[in-house]
């Protein structure tokens, strides 16, 4: 239990954000608050994911004024919108080893969840499934278990999914093909098992579908056809068998596809542009051209 006066410190503490609004061509400072209740929601979620009570108020205020550069650009590890509601989390590389609570689905607000490279175990609660406003969420390079949470496929603005290097179990959820607006989906080096989902070939706007490294089994849908945005298929190091479905011959922006280590699929792979590399080692895969570069 925690001592009702620190409690009280932390609630009291609110940090002051500067924001600049362009207003008529001249450009004017405020201070936006952050809201007690989240306040108290965000403590109480870094506190779970690993850091010490008596270290949380020095932290937020640091993470609150901290800048972090990503490959996507730079931007402050906690964001807010002009309600004082926290809008972006960036906690990734932070050598946390705690988990995620429930309390993260009351960040209703939430446009960036990035817990990215910690050491987070435990299982991804259905809570997350309140984020509706989500456009990325990363959680790679943990040591999640258990499985995805069907919940996940009701976060309809996702546009990055990252779940990379855990140890994620179970069967993908047809939930997923709910994320309609979805670029990029990172699934690979886990434990996931069954069948890949028919419902996958609603993700129409995906570029980027990494499901390597894993257990997956069974033949691939022919559904994967429909998706005609897709660049880049990483499915290597799989159980997969069966024919390749001729419909993935329809993939005319297809760049890159990896099928190795699959040792039981087979079949003739269809005629793809001559710019996309495919690497069908170790399959039972026989290629119409043998021009295909690896």
């Amino acid at each position: 239990m925690e001592e009702p006066a620190l409690r009280d410190k932390l609630i009291r503490s609110v940090e002051l954000l500067e924001r600049e609004v362009l207003s008529g061509g001249s450009k004017k400072r405020r201070m936006v608050k952050l809201k007690q209740r989240q306040l108290g929601i965000l403590k109480k979620i870094v506190v779970a994911l690993g850091k010490k009570p008596a270290e949380v108020d020095k932290y937020i205020t640091q993470k609150i004024n901290e800048n972090r550069q990503t490959w996507k650009g730079d931007g402050k590890c906690v964001q807010t919108n002009e309600h004082g509601e926290i809008t972006v989390l960036d906690l990734s590389m932070s050598q946390f080893s705690g988990y995620i609570p429930p309390e993260i689905g009351e960040l209703t607000a939430l446009t960036v969840l990035n817990l990215n490279s910690n050491q987070l175990t435990g299982f991804i609660p259905p809570e997350i499934g309140r984020l509706k406003a989500l456009t990325r969420l990363i959680l790679s390079g943990n040591e999640f278990s258990g499985s995805i949470p069907p919940e996940i496929g009701e976060l309809i603005n996702l546009s990055e999914l990252w779940l990379y290097t855990n140890n994620l179990s179970g069967s993908i959820p047809p939930e997923i093909g709910e994320l309609i607006n979805l670029r990029e989906l990172v699934l690979g080096n886990n434990q996931l098992s069954g069948s890949i989902p028919r419902e996958i070939g609603k993700l129409t706007s995906l570029t980027g579908l990494s499901l390597a490294v894993n257990q997956l089994s069974g033949s691939l849908p022919p559904e994967i056809g429909q998706m005609k945005a897709l660049e880049k298929i990483y499915l290597f190091k799989n159980k997969l068998s069966g024919s390749i479905p001729s419909e993935l011959g329809e993939l005319n922006s297809l760049m890159l596809l990896r099928l190795s280590d699959n040792e039981e699929l087979g079949g003739e792979l269809p005629v793809f542009s001559p710019e996309c590399r495919v690497d069908v080692s170790d399959t039972r895969i026989s290629l119409s051209d043998g021009l295909y570069p690896k």
